[in-house]
C-alpha cells in the first residue's frame, strides 16, 4: 500500500533543515560560478586607417558585466613587468591616447602567454587589413557543467529526503 503524506512536526522540521541546506548549496553554486565563471575579453576595432579603439571587458559567463573599460586611440600593446622579489610578474598594457593603460590590474607569472597575446595584438596594429582583433579568456565548459551537475544532484537528493520525511510509514500502518 503506498504511503500517505504525513505532515508531522518532525517532517516539517526536517523539511526546513533540508531547504536551508538547499539554499546554502545555491549560494555556494552562485559564488562558484561568480569566481570560476569569470571571462575576460579584449577587443580592438579599427575605426579608421590609423585609429583603433580597444575594449577590455570582464564578465561572469558573458552575461553579467563586472568591469568594462575603453581605450581610445590604441597604438600598441606592451608587457609591463614587476620584480619585487627574485621572480618577476607581468601584465599587458595598451598604449593609447591616455598613455599606458593596463589590460589587467593583476600581474601574472605566465610570461609566455602574455608574449603570445602581445604579438597577436601588435600584428593587428601593423596589418591594416583586419577590421578587429578579439582575445577571449573563457571559462572551461566542463568545469561549469560539473558544477551544475553537482548542484542538481544535491538538490535531487534533498528533494528525495523531503519526500521521504513526508511519506514515512506511520506507526499505526506498520503493524
Amino acid at each position: 500500500m503506498p504511503s500517505k503524506a504525513v505532515r508531522t512536526a518532525e517532517a516539517k522540521r526536517k523539511t526546513r533543515i533540508y531547504l536551508a541546506i538547499g539554499a546554502l548549496t545555491l549560494l555556494i553554486l552562485l559564488v562558484t560560478l561568480a569566481t570560476a565563471g569569470r571571462q575576460k575579453t579584449l577587443r580592438c576595432d579599427r575605426q579608421a586607417a590609423e585609429e583603433v579603439d580597444c575594449v577590455v571587458k570582464q564578465s561572469i559567463l558573458g552575461a553579467i558585466t563586472l568591469n568594462e573599460k575603453t581605450i581610445p586611440g590604441a597604438q600598441a600593446i606592451s608587457i609591463g613587468q614587476q620584480c619585487p622579489d627574485v621572480e618577476c610578474t607581468y601584465r599587458l598594457q595598451i598604449y593609447g591616447a591616455q598613455g599606458l593603460v593596463p589590460v589587467d590590474e593583476k600581474y601574472t607569472s605566465d610570461y609566455e602567454r602574455q608574449l603570445r597575446i602581445k604579438e597577436e595584438i601588435n600584428n593587428f596594429f601593423t596589418d591594416k587589413s583586419s577590421p578587429y582583433v578579439l582575445m577571449e579568456e573563457k571559462t572551461n565548459p566542463y568545469l561549469l557543467a560539473a558544477v551544475v551537475a553537482v548542484f542538481l544532484l544535491i538538490w535531487a537528493y534533498l528533494g528525495y529526503l523531503i519526500w521521504q520525511a513526508y511519506h514515512q510509514d506511520s506507526p499505526e500502518h506498520t503493524g
